[in-house]
């Protein structure tokens, strides 16, 4: 006689596995960074402007700037466009310029408005603010309208 075979040994179908990691608020933006190295990341910067693999905006940055973050550029070239009233010593008032913010927080316009328009004055504060630097949104670009006192 044949001894009977022993059944086989049960195989557990719940394996073990690990608890899920906790999620800290660092842990998206390390994935984030992890997963641009690899190219399956959700953002990517493309010739300074930050995009979305489809081509979006990037999410992580505001439609536009805040009045807040305008402000903030525009006061530290204060002292460089108060300058420019050298150009033209006897010039007062509130220069208006008309400012075009592309959406990398680069300056791509500078115009003053009349009755600066094409003075010494008015030329030197738009080449100033042309060298502005703002920060990045994700928006359309931005044209503002910005008075400089004399």
């Amino acid at each position: 006689p044949t001894p009977a075979s022993a059944p086989p040994a049960p195989v557990s179908v719940a394996a073990a596995s690990p608890a899920p990691a906790k999620k800290n608020a660092d842990s998206g933006e390390v994935d984030d960074l992890l997963g641009a190295l690899d190219g399956k990341g959700p953002a990517k910067t493309t010739g300074g402007n930050a995009t979305a693999p489809g081509g979006d905006a990037d999410p992580l940055l505001p439609a536009q700037l805040s009045k807040p973050q305008i402000l903030t550029v525009v006061k530290r070239a204060s002292s460089a466009v108060s300058t420019c009233k050298e150009r033209q010593p006897d010039a007062t008032g509130t220069v208006l310029v008309a400012i075009k913010i592309d959406r990398t927080g680069a300056v791509t316009g500078a115009n003053a408005k009349a009755p600066f328009a094409g003075t010494p004055v008015g030329s030197c504060i738009e080449n100033t603010v042309r060298t502005l630097r703002f920060p990045a949104f994700s928006g359309d670009p931005m044209t503002i309208n910005m008075p400089f006192s004399l």
